[in-house]
């Protein structure tokens, strides 16, 4: 099956800026042909940050056996001026075998390159130089020549230069003079400068592959459902491969109905996920036009455990079901008490949801049946002047407040706790009256407020709240 190609990059040529000694070329390689189905490197939506860790030995970022890597087409490594392209292969983080080709005899030109030339790392926006790990290096001062319409093909080993290469985006430059072609100042040689691409591979995230229970094929309640080796798996957009990532096969295809609108999904293979864990979904309008390019990730079941619901239900936690108090009501009183004189208190908060297959959708309940129940465990925390609430993470000993490196703690802050009382405002609803306390910002709004803010069209009508607890009476 050809290869499908996205967003080729275009590169910036750059020249060779020191002079450095190499071990001769070696033309004995097994050399292995440039692959004819062309593969095409993806940027990144979101390029991973340059690791900030302190290294005090350069063999802690040095593998300890090469890494295989592989070569990606792109249009500087081919000059038609001269007919001349540059192919890799044997790509590994020491070394590669560089081939190059002129595809047209060119009577007129008379090539030659040398053993000088030039690395560099992709950073995630820039191209960077990869620093040498010797001073003072030299490439010996030689010249080969290209034979016309022919192909020569050398070894080039950068692991006494540049140590070996650390996972990552590359490209490798060489300069190219035609002998025939003196229109270069002084009467030198015309130089042309050829930039080939290259990827070493490095650790990837992946995600469990656990087939997921549903009959659904194709895209319901936000997920991706994708049929593989007879088992059904279910996806979500999740835009984080690190640097560039290379979109192969396709995977499955199929039609988002939209009621007005329907778009076509197709989704590739990766070839740096081999385990599917990971795919890359295009999004086409029924003209054909590109909507999105969006990378997915195998999603599997996310029901809490009832050892997880028993475990809060036992530790002290206020337990609201469905959005209604059911246990540690009294824990939740007292914290209120405390609070409204002005003292200091905490309290941990579960919130527990379940799903009714009589009041959703088919569709729905087969695309998120397994993701329940649902629990989330918060913690309220007032220091005589500010609530503060945020999600809570069990590390298999205590439940402690959620923190990823890089990121701020997803917490908010508030000025109040207010108690709002009364009947439903609609006709219809599940139960008769109401109690529930929530966080605000302004103790003069009441219920009927907020209420109107988050049903209303008008952006200008919301006022942000936080609904903490509460208590319904039921039908």
């Amino acid at each position: 099956m050809k290869k499908t190609s996205f967003l080729i990059s275009s590169l910036l040529i750059l020249t060779l800026s020191a002079c450095i000694d190499t071990p001769p070329a070696d033309s004995s390689l097994n050399v292995s042909e440039t692959p004819s189905e062309e593969q095409t490197a993806v940027p990144t939506f979101n390029p991973l940050p340059s690791d900030e860790t302190e290294i005090s030995d350069i063999s802690d970022l040095v593998p300890t056996t090469p890494i295989e890597g592989y070569s990606v087409y792109i249009p500087a490594s081919e000059d038609e001026n001269i007919s001349l392209i540059m192919e890799l292969s044997n790509v590994t983080s020491t070394g590669l075998t560089v081939k190059l080709r002129q595809y047209e005899n060119r009577d007129d030109c008379d090539l030659m390159y040398g053993e000088a030339y030039s690395l560099e790392r992709f950073t995630g926006s820039n191209w960077e130089k990869v620093s040498p790990i010797i001073a003072n290096g030299a490439f010996t001062d030689i010249g080969y020549t290209i034979p016309n319409g022919g192909e020569t093909v050398t070894g080039v080993h950068w692991d006494w230069l540049y140590g070996t290469l650390t996972p990552g985006t590359y490209r490798i430059s060489k300069i190219i003079t035609d002998n025939n072609n003196r229109t270069a100042p002084n009467g030198a040689a015309a130089a042309y400068t050829l930039t080939a691409q290259f990827i070493l591979p490095g650790e990837q995230t992946t995600h469990e592959m656990i087939p997921f229970d549903t009959y659904n094929t194709g895209v319901y309640g936000g997920y991706f459902f994708i049929p593989i080796n007879d088992q059904i798996y279910r996806y979500y957009s999740a835009p984080e491969t690190e640097h560039y990532v290379t979109v192969s096969d396709l995977v499955f295809e199929c039609t988002e109905d939209c009621i007005t609108e329907k778009y076509e999904h197709y989704i590739y293979e990766l070839l740096e996920y081999p385990d599917l864990s990971v795919l890359f979904d295009v999004c086409k309008d029924e003209d054909g036009n590109t909507l999105s390019e969006t990378f997915i990730a195998c999603k599997p079941a996310e029901a809490a455990s009832q050892e997880e619901i028993d475990r809060a239900m036992n530790s002290g936690y206020v337990i609201m079901e469905n959005g209604s108090v059911i246990g540690g009501k009294d824990v939740w009183l007292d914290f209120c008490e405390k609070t409204t004189v002005g003292e200091s208190a905490s309290v941990r908060l579960a919130y527990i949801y379940t799903l009714d297959a009589e009041n959703c959708s088919y569709e729905l309940f087969e695309a998120i049946k397994d993701d329940y129940p649902a629990l989330f465990l918060k913690e309220l925390t007032f220091d005589g002047d500010t609530y503060t609430i945020g999600p809570l993470h069990y590390d298999g000993e205590d439940y402690s407040p959620i923190c990823v490196p890089g990121y701020d703690i997803p917490q908010a802050s508030w000025k109040y706790l207010v108690h709002f009382t009364g009947e439903p405002s609609v006709l219809g609803a599940l139960y008769t009256e109401y109690d529930r306390y929530v966080l605000v910002n302004d103790e003069s709004v009441e219920w009927r407020d907020l209420e109107r803010g988050t049903f209303s069209s008008q952006m200008d009508d919301f006022i942000p709240f936080d609904e903490v607890f509460c208590e319904y009476t039921w039908k």
